[in-house]
């Protein structure tokens, strides 16, 4: 048994390519190594390791898992930061955010810190960072909400992932948003795009 404060599990993440978020840190095991070559073969590989991540790797069932592998990183090189990862997902998320701009038709698009309770109808663009049944948690640099999918946009909402960068357009209902649209760029079905990418 490995006894590490919280430092050094920090550091262990870091040297592995791993930032851990605070819901995460209280499931971490007391021996992180063993979980370290689990979250690695996670697709698409986080940068940031969230409660759901952890839940994933601890998952004792032995579900088989079909794992393509699209992109490596070598972390090996030169010393990470945790100013890299912040620096490489906000680049990624400006990527994107573009792409759905130009290629999607996102009506009355705001920033996150800017939806109001006077807000009825908006659009969002954000960084998928929780997910259950029946809604999201997104963020932008701006801050964070929560998007409810109503029964008939359950499929869209299944075809999300964690850190993916999606647009929605939201409808506000009995004090919930509501996705009453959800726009993607990458392989999705053409189902969930929304409008053609």
């Amino acid at each position: 048994m490995i006894d590490m404060n919280e430092d050094e599990v920090v550091r262990l993440f870091l040297k592995n390519g791993f930032q851990i978020s605070k819901s995460a840190f209280g499931l971490i095991p007391e021996d992180p190594e063993v979980i370290i070559p689990k979250l690695k073969k996670i697709t698409p590989r986080p940068f940031i390791i969230t409660e759901q991540h952890i839940k994933k790797v601890l998952d004792t069932s032995n579900k088989p898992v079909n794992v393509k592998v699209t992109e490596e990183y070598d972390f090996s090189k030169t010393p990470i930061h945790v100013g890299d990862y912040v620096k490489e997902l906000s680049a990624r998320y400006e990527k994107i955010k573009s792409l759905l701009l130009k290629q999607t038709s996102l009506k009355k698009l705001v920033s996150i810190n800017k939806i109001t309770p006077r807000t009825i109808i908006f659009s969002v663009i954000g960084l998928v960072r929780e997910k259950n049944d029946d809604s999201i948690l997104i963020e932008d640099p701006t801050g964070e909400t929560r998007l409810y999918f109503d029964k008939n946009m359950k499929k869209e909402l299944k075809n999300i992932l964690l850190d993916d960068v999606v647009g929605a357009q939201c409808k506000k209902r009995k004090e919930k948003y509501h996705v009453e649209k959800v726009f993607f760029v990458g392989p999705k079905t053409k189902e969930a795009h929304g409008a053609p990418i």
